[in-house]
This record gives C-alpha cells, sequence and structure tokens, in this order.
C-alpha cells in the first residue's frame, strides 16, 4: 500500500529534515531521518493497527493519529493508500480534539 502526503504534511517533513541538516551541518543524518520516517509511514500503512480517532478542525471526516518521533502523524486510511493529512511536532500546540 502505498503512502501519500498531503500538501502540509510534506511541508513538514521537508522542513524538519532540512532543520535535521542544519544542526548536524550533515546531510547524512538528514537522509537518515527521512529514511526512517518514510518507513515507519509505509509500515503503518501495511499494519492493521490503527491510531486514535481524531476531530481536526479544518478536515471533514474523523482522521486518525499516532505517535512517530517527533511527530504526531494524523492520517486516513484510503481504499488505495494510506493519506497523510498532517505532521505535527510534538513542540507544536495541538490541532486535534
Amino acid at each position: 500500500m502505498k503512502v501519500v502526503l498531503a500538501r502540509p504534511a510534506g511541508m513538514a517533513l521537508r522542513a524538519y529534515v532540512r532543520y535535521v541538516q542544519k544542526m548536524e551541518q550533515d546531510v547524512r543524518p538528514a537522509i537518515r531521518e527521512h529514511s526512517r520516517i518514510v518507513t515507519a509511514l509505509e509500515n503503518l500503512a501495511t499494519s492493521i493497527a490503527d491510531g486514535t480517532e481524531v476531530i481536526i478542525p479544518d478536515w471533514p471526516r474523523p482522521a486518525r493519529m499516532t505517535y512517530l518521533h517527533p511527530f504526531k502523524v494524523f492520517y486516513e486510511r484510503q481504499p488505495d493508500c494510506l493519506f497523510v493529512i498532517r505532521l505535527r511536532h510534538y513542540a507544536q500546540r495541538p490541532i486535534e480534539r
């Protein structure tokens, strides 16, 4: 099953990878972090377990939320993919209810 990132989720992942690269002053740790997160999302897509159901204010349907350090992952399962709505860093204010 494939993983599809909504634009806000893709932007959050890119920002995090750039931050890691800047802090480490090396591209290799950033590449490792990107690979780790993508692999974990792929594993979530094939998993039968689901996260907690939450309401996101600007999303029309209930979504699921799970943790993937350093993010909260907001997603929904669609017939052919795992659609990642948002990646929110733990330090950010919660958006779910």
